[in-house]
């Protein structure tokens, strides 16, 4: 298709257009990206082509036009021996009309006209938009072809807005869905198009972080979220007051493969490892329970048989007692020992990421640096652990 919009019909993006007798033989196949169940489907299409016919072109609009809407056009066409009751025979041509824009066939200037080469339109009621495309296409059959220029499209009306622009007010419960419509109307000139883009502003309390209550608040990321012995990191923004309270954990009453993030008893930033025994561990020498936003990160790093720690872009510490090997079947929590139902964390969680890999210094400093929001799922900015 991009070779058509581009009037190269000699080298098609797949292959060269046909024009020689011959019998094709095509087949769509479609498959699914699921990992562990894949599957996939297909149709057979045949066709015949015939050397006698074509090349079917629009030979109409064939340099920039500017149209009005409500204004006769004509379009044209060669014919090509298409019409030829004892070859493809196709008697009836539609002639539609579409706009990168749109990137869809929607508007229809006629249908099953005669394929004799020619057609007057009467230019519909549009909007006023650069990149129109006319496409002339056989009514029963499977050949087409587009005007080789963009033709710009005006349209003198004027629209005008109307809207209810009074403030909506919603209170709503947790976990719950409501649908609400605004109707918008066009009350300008007839034959206006209004053309808009919502913009849509939320007013709502907070800040968009988790915030628990230190009585019963937790968050539940499920299993799987690390497993293995490989090189893993965490990142995540912390804010409290308070001492002996877990900020995010792998922990169950199995034991083994099992990490923990937590203000300890003086409000030291406290991260340990388990699995046979204490692998390894750091804590920090500063207070951080100072009711200020912290950012903290954890680094396992094979190279090192252990783990860093960083607070606020700087390395608190390291320590090479040995890599643990998590058990990805232990579910993670954020806000509480789900374990021992201990150690409510009071205060409010943030940007919570976590990375199948050892993320460098120089990473974690654009992490502190960019703040909150900073979108881990791609490579910028210094960033090159989206994977």
């Amino acid at each position: 298709m991009e070779s058509v919009l581009e009037n190269n019909y000699s080298t098609a993006t797949i292959e060269q257009l046909p024009f020689a007798t011959r019998e094709m033989n095509m087949r769509l196949l479609v498959r699914d990206n699921n990992l562990y169940s894949g599957a996939f489907n297909y149709k057979n299409v045949q066709f015949s082509v015939d050397g006698n016919a074509g090349p079917f072109r629009v030979t109409s609009q064939s340099e920039e036009e500017l149209w009005e809407t409500g204004s006769t056009q004509t379009i044209t066409w060669d014919v090509a021996n298409t019409d030829d009751p004892n070859s493809v025979n196709s008697l009836f041509v539609d002639i539609l009309l579409f706009n990168d824009s749109w990137n869809n066939f929607d508007v229809v200037l006629a249908e099953n006209v005669t394929n004799n080469g020619s057609y007057t339109i009467i230019v519909p009621v549009l909007p006023s938009l650069n990149d129109y495309r006319v496409i002339v296409k056989s009514s029963d059959n499977i050949f087409f072809d587009i005007n080789n220029s963009s033709i710009f499209i005006v349209n003198t009306q004027n629209a005008v807005v109307s809207i209810d622009t009074t403030t909506i007010q919603l209170t709503l419960p947790s976990d719950s869905i409501l649908f609400y419509e605004r109707e918008i109307g066009n009350i300008g000139d007839i034959g206006s198009i209004l053309i808009y883009e919502p913009i849509i502003e939320i007013n709502r309390s907070g800040e968009g972080f988790l915030s628990f209550d230190g009585v019963d608040d937790y968050v539940d990321l499920g299993a799987n979220m690390l497993s293995g012995n490989g090189n893993f990191s965490i990142s995540l923004w912390a804010r409290s007051q308070f001492s002996n309270q877990v900020i995010i954990q792998q922990r169950n009453g199995g034991w083994n493969g099992e990490y923990q993030l937590n203000f300890g008893q003086d409000g030291q930033i406290n991260f340990w490892t388990y699995r046979n025994g204490y692998q390894w561990s750091v804590t920090s020498t500063d207070f951080y329970n100072d009711n200020e936003w912290h950012h903290i990160v954890v680094v396992q790093d094979a190279s090192i048989d252990g783990g860093r720690m960083y607070i606020d872009g700087s390395e608190i510490g390291t320590n090479s007692n040995g890599i643990v090997y998590l058990d990805g079947g232990i579910r993670t929590y954020l806000g509480a020992d789900m374990r021992d139902y201990v150690n409510y964390f009071t205060g409010e969680i943030n940007d919570v990421h976590m990375f199948n890999g050892a993320i460098s210094g120089p990473e974690v400093n654009v992490l502190f640096n960019s703040g909150f929001g900073f979108n881990t799922t791609f490579d910028h900015d210094d960033f090159i652990s989206s994977e």
